[in-house]
């Protein structure tokens, strides 16, 4: 999952991270789900410098 978050941040769009790796769309949404719910128990440190 970390994965796919790593390459939509980069960014992927979802139908480029779909086509690659042959994932549905349910499966890239489910990824950003787990991604914003542990983000809800942990600190996580952004950078400001973009």
């Amino acid at each position: 999952m970390s994965l796919v978050l790593d390459f939509l941040a980069s960014g992927l769009s979802v139908k480029d991270v779909m086509d690659e790796y042959g994932f549905e769309e349910a499966d890239v949404l489910t990824c950003i789900a787990y991604g914003a719910e542990m983000a809800r128990f942990a600190d996580v440190a952004v950078s400001q410098d973009a």
